[in-house]
């Protein structure tokens, strides 16, 4: 309530939210029901080994299975493999913070609202859950991550109830815990001829405000668009030309 505050509100802009807070297994598990009865073959935990261009398309080796795609899409994250084996270089800056990110059961209730507190040591976020909760990420030195990593369940409420200056009351711990370091990862070319990179295996930001899954879920949006629009003027959708227009938007 300092005044340093900036408070913001849907009412403000006359609509009904300014987001929504989703968490990542029910995603997946959309798009899993979503494609359930498409003719897709479903390859689970395959290490891709190779990388190989084939005509017009690519090959991709994983380990003992020999696979041909028109177009491959990596989306592994991004320590991505396959942006690796494309031989496609990054450029790479440190934030200098760790995130630890957990879940917590707040005293008060959240009203469906996120909060973000920014301390010297990097900004603190604490995003609301449908059963009450709220996820946090909280972006530190590398030594209070660890420390906080390492403490109690006694020790970590009491650190990330100081943090959020009790705005939600007690914070009690209820679930998994987390670290990850920080940095800024940018390819220096997101398709090639058969390959395109989305989401952190093209570019990996901070996570204030989750604009990162964001991001990953516009790039899915915008090559689809390029692959239909191909489609429908009977262009092949693989050409590095066509999938330019999605590394340009």
């Amino acid at each position: 309530d300092g005044p340093a505050t900036l408070r913001f509100d849907a009412a403000d802009f006359a609509v009904p939210d300014l987001g929504c807070i989703v968490e990542n297994d029910r995603v997946r598990h959309a798009l899993f029901q979503a494609l359930e009865h498409e003719p897709i073959d479903w390859l689970f935990n395959a290490e891709v080994t190779a990388l190989i261009p084939e005509g017009r398309g690519q090959r991709l080796e994983t380990g003992g299975r020999s696979i041909e795609a028109d177009l491959v899409i990596a989306a592994d994250g991004a320590r991505s493999t396959v942006r690796e084996l494309a031989g496609i270089d990054t450029r790479e800056r440190a934030y200098g913070q760790t995130a630890f990110v957990t879940h917590l059961q707040p005293e008060r209730p959240h009203d469906n609202t996120a909060w973000q507190r920014f301390l010297p040591d990097g900004p603190l976020g604490m995003l609301p859950l449908a059963d009450g909760r709220i996820s946090v990420v909280w972006s530190t030195t590398d030594e209070q991550a660890q420390a906080a990593l390492a403490a109690s369940d006694t020790a970590l409420g009491d650190l990330l109830t100081a943090a959020s200056d009790n705005v939600l009351g007690r914070l009690e711990p209820t679930g998994p815990r987390g670290c990850f370091p920080l940095c800024a990862r940018h390819a220096s070319a997101y398709v090639r001829a058969g390959l395109a990179l989305i989401g952190d295996a093209a570019h990996a930001i901070h996570p204030l405000a989750g604009q990162g899954a964001n991001l990953g879920l516009q790039d899915a949006a915008a090559l689809a668009d390029v692959i239909r629009a191909a489609f429908e003027r009977g262009a092949y959708p693989a050409d590095r030309p066509v999938l330019r227009r999605y590394e340009r938007e």
